[in-house]
């Protein structure tokens, strides 16, 4: 997960099917999880923001279930958080804007910024960012409010990051 070597051939997908929204789904997610802050990569995601910005104009950070319509979620629901993941793509290539803009908004809360959607992702990204983003993991994993599929996975990609210390990962785990 996140070599490298995989950036040109995500590229070669993007450069053919860059609009369809299952390779969007699987392919950006991919790109920000690639350890290859390459100026190629980032104007891959940038060109893709760009696009997706047009996709989805409404606030990101808003809630998407509709009350009352029996609808599950809003039109464009897919789309914004499409636009979420070329958010954290970006961030988790270097980009200072949308770094400045993910930690933003999970230090001010974390449990509505993103949709579910992205849960994972979104801790993949900001614990890699490291400083700012380990403390939003660390944070995340001792909220005894928070899903607890999601308290294990910020651990486990701390651990898997070297975000934390050994004492850390005791003290939650009970070892």
């Amino acid at each position: 997960l996140g070599d490298p070597a995989a950036s040109q051939p995500i590229r070669e997908l993007f450069a053919t099917m860059s609009r369809d929204q299952d390779v969007l789904w699987s392919g950006l997610p991919a790109i920000a999880r690639i350890r290859d802050r390459s100026k190629e990569n980032l104007a891959l995601l940038r060109a893709i923001d760009a696009f997706l910005r047009t996709k989805y104009k409404g606030d990101d950070q808003t809630e998407t279930r509709p009350e009352g319509t029996g609808a599950v979620e809003l039109p464009g629901t897919k789309w914004k958080i499409l636009r979420q993941m070329s958010l954290l793509g970006l961030a988790s290539l270097g980009d200072p804007a949308a770094e400045t803009d993910v930690l933003g908004r999970l230090e001010r809360q974390f449990g509505d910024k993103f949709h579910s959607a992205n849960a994972y992702l979104v801790i993949d990204v900001v614990v890699r960012l490291g400083g700012r983003g380990a403390a939003i993991g660390r944070k995340l994993v001792e909220d005894k409010s928070a899903d607890p599929s999601v308290r294990v996975h910020a651990l486990q990609t701390l651990f898997r990051e070297d975000k934390a210390d050994v004492a850390f990962l005791k003290s939650q785990t009970g070892a």
